[in-house]
């Protein structure tokens, strides 16, 4: 199990002899922290009304969280596995065609 850093104010943030969000071999087994940690993120995922979505290195969705979907007008299990840059980022303002390997992101 982890331990409450002990300069924490009651935020809940994993902690172990190593350090934030690292896994302690000594004091748990590694998938259970996989799993902790995984957790821990849904809920921050979900709990923010911040759009953040996650791409691949192909540019597809490997992640995205309710906030995000409701921004682009989808539902979060329409977007996985989908190219990104297809769904968002196809055109530009004036409708024409919008390059994706000008795209920033």
């Amino acid at each position: 199990m982890y331990d409450r850093n002990p300069n924490d104010s009651g935020t809940g943030v994993p902690w172990s002899a190593v350090g934030p969000l690292q896994p302690d071999g000594a004091t748990a087994d590694a998938a259970e922290q996989v799993l902790r940690l995984a957790e821990h993120l849904r809920l921050l995922l979900g709990s923010t009304d911040e759009g953040i979505y996650g791409i691949d290195q192909r540019g597809r969705c490997t992640f995205a969280n309710r906030s995000a979907a409701r921004m682009l007008g989808y539902h979060p299990d329409e977007l996985l596995g989908e190219r990104m840059h297809g769904l968002v980022h196809h055109t530009r303002t004036d409708g024409a065609p919008y390059p994706e390997e000008e795209c920033p992101i």
